[in-house]
């Protein structure tokens, strides 16, 4: 399991679905900008986010400057 650490902590379903409830932005919304963070990425560790990661980034998406 090279890359695996013990301290890594992905999402998982459950907790997008919190964070869609929470922030009331859609579930696909939310999954979309998890596939925007992971292309970003491309060091293969495509889906290794953990809650406060993906909360930060769809909160600056959909609440930052260019947002009404």
């Amino acid at each position: 399991m090279a890359g695996w650490s013990p301290f890594t902590k992905v999402i998982d379903d459950k907790e997008i679905k919190r964070l869609s409830e929470e922030s009331k932005i859609s579930i696909p919304e939310i999954k979309g900008v998890i596939k925007e963070m992971s292309d970003t990425g491309g060091g293969g560790q495509e889906l290794d986010f953990t809650y406060d990661d993906v909360k930060n980034a769809v909160m600056e998406k959909f609440d930052g400057p260019d947002s009404e």
